[in-house]
């Protein structure tokens, strides 16, 4: 017979069972599997909400810009990951930035989006 177990990452114990036809000798046997983590770093898309990426966004693309008027005080950067259970951080100078929104002064600002898978 097949039984399908569902595996987390990391350890997981399978205890498989075989009792013989007299239906009182039984005999355990333990499996050990070892599921790695997902390794996928990347991203499915990048926006934020004011200005245009330049150039426009293609997950092997590390380096980006984007131009805003004076008047815009921050931007959110809305980051979409390609493995759902991978760790986002967008930070800017000061630090980590709230909901993703990151203060902008005047002048260049250097915004990070960190994957972590």
């Amino acid at each position: 017979a097949q039984n399908r177990c569902s595996l987390i990452v990391g350890t997981n114990r399978i205890t498989v069972t075989v009792t013989a036809q007299d239906g009182v000798t039984v005999k355990r046997y333990v499996v050990v599997v070892t599921r790695a983590g997902s390794n996928n770093t990347n991203l499915s898309s990048l926006a934020l909400s004011a200005g245009t990426l330049t150039p426009a966004f293609v997950s092997s693309t590390m380096s980006y810009a984007a131009s805003v008027a004076n008047g815009v005080t921050s931007v959110v950067m809305t980051p979409t990951r390609s493995d759902a259970n991978a760790a986002v951080v967008v930070a800017n100078a000061s630090g980590v930035c709230a909901q993703n929104r990151c203060s902008l002064i005047v002048g260049t600002n250097r915004i990070t989006v960190t994957v972590t898978a």
